[in-house]
């Protein structure tokens, strides 16, 4: 089933790939389950995983912040 957070989930996931780790870390998942997420072979992922991933979105990775640092 497809919804608002699984689009979203997965364009951000998409947007980030090398991040992967990180996020599949703090999400509390693999980067494997990442991986099937965005390839469409999840088909109910659950809201609460889906939720777990969506936070671990929003916090910054070493990569991202190393990327802010450089730019200052």
């Amino acid at each position: 089933m497809q919804t608002q957070l699984d689009s979203k989930v997965r364009a951000a996931l998409e947007a980030r790939r090398g991040d992967w780790p990180a996020i599949a870390q703090r999400a509390g998942v693999s980067h494997s389950w990442l991986s099937q997420f965005v390839r469409g072979l999840i088909p109910n992922p659950g809201i609460e995983t889906l939720r777990a991933v969506a936070a671990a979105l929003k916090a910054p990775t070493k990569r991202q912040a190393a990327r802010t640092k450089a730019k200052q």
